[in-house]
C-alpha cells in the first residue's frame, strides 16, 4: 500500500513538472502566435542575409522619384525594368565604395542593386565597377543601320536594351540631335546609356518674307540661309540671333530652352547691317595664270579679300583649265579657300552626249570636268541634271522620294525647310538629315535620320507628339 501511493506521488509530481515546464515555454514567447512570430522573424532574417550576400544585379537607373522614394532601373541583360523601394537605411555607394545620398544617382547610371524580391526592397546600390564613362561627348554620331555609336574614332555598338535620357524623360535614340552634349556609359565596346546632358530646343522664324535668302547666324554656331517658315534646331543657351539680307536686317539676344520653342519675328529686322569677313584664295596649282571674278566683278586675290556676310559667286577663268564656278558662304570673320583647278582639266579622251535633262560622259581616264560624275574606268554613268544646269548630287535618289505619314496633322520639317503637314511627300536625298515636327498645343520634337542612296523609297511614320503641360 505505501508502495503504491509513493508510486501515485512520483507520477503526479513528474506531470506537475511537465506541465510547469510547457506553460513557462510558451508564456516566454506569446503562447502558439509567439511561437508563429518567432519562426517568421527568423525566416525573415534568413530572406534579407541570403539577399545581402547576393552579387546584385546590373541595372540602368531609368528614373528616381524622391517623393515616393523609389527607383526604376533596367536590368542590362534582360532589358527588364523594375521600380524598388529604397528607405534612409539604404546603402549607396559609388565604385570606390564613397557612400553616396541617393539623390546624387542621376539616370543612365550603371550600378549593381541588391534588393528583396518579396517587397521590392533596396538594401544596396553601387557603381559598376565594370563600366566606364565619358561624361563630355560633343563629337559623336550614330550608324542607325548597324546600331554602331561613335564617340571620337572610339565605336560601340547598341542594343534594344540601350537607355536614352533628356531631362526627366526617357527618348528614342532618333531624338538625339548632333547639337546635344551627351554623357554615356557602357561596359567594355557596348554603350548602355546615353544622358542628355546639353540638349536642344527650336528657333521658329515669322515675318521672314522680306529676309528670304539672306542669312541667320545664331551665336558663332549656327549660320543658315532664310527660308520660308524656318524652324532652328540649336543648343539650349543664351544668343545673339542675327539676320540679313543685302545690308538689310538686325541683331536680337533669343534664349534656348531644351525642348521648347522660341518664336523671333524678322518684321523689326529692317536696319542697316554690314557684316564682313576676310577670304583667303589659295588657288592651285601654283603658278598658274588665272582671273578671279566674284559676283562679276574682277578682283585680286593675292591678298585677303574683303567680302560682306552672305553667299557670293566666285568664278575663276584659265587658258589651261576650264572654267571653275562656285557659290561661296561668308559666315565669320576670317576664312581659307583652296581651290584646285587641275580638278577641272579637260581631256581629249572624254565623249560627252547631252539632252535636256540628261548628260552621259564616257571617260577614259580619271580626270572630271565641272558639274559632271564619271567613274575611273571606261564604264558608262547616267546622271540628272536639274534646269538650272547642276548635276544631281545623288543620281540614284533624285526620282525618289520621302513619304511621311504621320502624325496627321503635324507640321513636318526636314533641315530647317518646311515640307507639309503630315501626310506629305517630298523628294528623297541622300545624308544625314534633321526633322522636325510640331503642331499648336503639342512639345516640338526633332529626330535624326539618315537616307542611304539606294534606288528605292522611304517611309516614316513618327510617333505621335505629347501635349504641352
Amino acid at each position: 500500500m505505501y508502495k503504491k501511493r509513493l508510486l501515485q506521488s512520483l507520477l503526479l509530481l513528474l506531470l506537475t513538472a511537465a506541465l510547469c515546464g510547457c506553460v513557462k515555454r510558451t508564456t516566454g514567447s506569446g503562447g502558439l502566435a509567439g511561437l508563429i512570430d518567432e519562426q517568421n522573424q527568423t525566416n525573415s532574417e534568413t530572406t534579407a542575409t541570403d539577399a545581402q550576400s547576393n552579387p546584385g544585379e546590373l541595372v540602368v537607373v531609368t528614373n528616381l522619384d524622391l517623393t515616393q522614394s523609389q527607383i526604376t532601373v533596367k536590368g542590362i541583360t534582360d532589358g527588364r525594368l523594375f521600380t524598388l523601394n529604397y528607405t534612409g537605411g539604404t546603402s549607396v555607394q559609388n565604385r570606390y565604395g564613397t557612400e553616396l545620398l541617393m539623390q546624387d544617382i542621376l539616370p543612365g547610371e550603371i550600378a549593381q542593386v541588391v534588393y528583396m524580391g518579396g517587397t521590392q526592397k533596396l538594401l544596396s546600390l553601387k557603381e559598376a565597377d565594370s563600366a566606364w564613362e565619358n561624361t563630355t561627348v560633343s563629337k559623336w554620331s550614330v550608324d542607325y543601320d548597324k546600331r554602331l555609336f561613335t564617340i571620337g574614332s572610339d565605336k560601340y555598338y547598341y542594343d534594344d536594351n540601350l537607355v536614352v535620357v533628356s531631362g526627366d524623360r526617357q527618348i528614342d535614340i532618333h531624338e538625339l540631335n548632333s547639337v546635344d552634349t551627351l554623357i554615356a556609359k557602357g561596359i567594355d565596346n557596348k554603350i548602355c546609356s546615353i544622358n542628355v546632358s546639353r540638349g536642344h530646343g527650336y528657333i521658329r522664324l515669322t515675318d521672314e518674307t522680306n529676309l528670304v535668302g539672306g542669312l541667320v547666324e545664331v551665336g558663332n554656331k549656327i549660320v543658315s540661309v532664310i527660308t520660308d517658315d524656318m524652324i532652328i534646331v540649336a543648343p539650349e543657351g543664351t544668343y545673339t540671333l542675327t539676320a540679313s539680307k543685302s545690308g538689310v536686317g538686325g541683331s536680337k539676344e533669343v534664349t534656348v530652352v531644351r525642348d521648347d520653342e522660341t518664336i523671333v519675328s524678322l518684321s523689326e529686322f529692317q536696319g542697316p547691317v554690314e557684316r564682313q569677313g576676310s577670304v583667303k584664295f589659295n588657288i592651285q596649282p601654283a603658278g598658274t595664270e588665272y582671273n578671279v571674278f566674284i559676283d562679276d566683278a574682277a578682283v585680286d586675290v593675292a591678298q585677303p579679300v574683303t567680302l560682306s556676310y552672305g553667299t557670293h559667286k566666285v568664278v575663276i577663268t584659265s587658258n589651261k583649265y576650264t572654267d571653275y564656278t562656285e557659290e561661296i558662304v561668308i559666315s565669320s570673320i576670317y576664312m581659307n579657300k583652296t581651290i584646285d583647278l587641275s580638278a577641272q582639266e579637260t581631256t581629249e579622251a572624254e565623249t560627252t552626249t547631252a539632252s535636256s535633262s540628261e548628260t552621259t560622259t564616257t571617260k577614259a581616264s580619271g580626270e572630271t570636268k565641272a558639274g559632271e560624275t564619271t567613274t575611273a574606268s571606261s564604264e558608262s554613268e547616267t546622271t540628272t541634271k536639274r534646269e538650272d544646269g547642276v548635276i544631281s548630287a545623288d543620281a540614284k535618289t533624285a526620282n525618289k522620294e520621302v513619304v511621311v505619314s504621320g502624325p496627321s496633322g503635324a507640321e513636318i520639317y526636314m533641315d530647317g525647310i518646311y515640307k507639309g503637314k503630315a501626310p506629305v511627300t517630298f523628294a528623297k536625298s541622300a545624308g544625314d538629315h534633321i526633322f522636325v515636327l510640331r503642331a499648336d498645343g503639342y512639345v516640338t520634337t526633332a529626330y535624326s535620320y539618315t537616307f542611304d542612296s539606294t534606288d528605292t523609297d522611304v517611309y516614316i511614320k513618327f510617333p505621335d507628339l505629347k501635349e504641352q503641360q
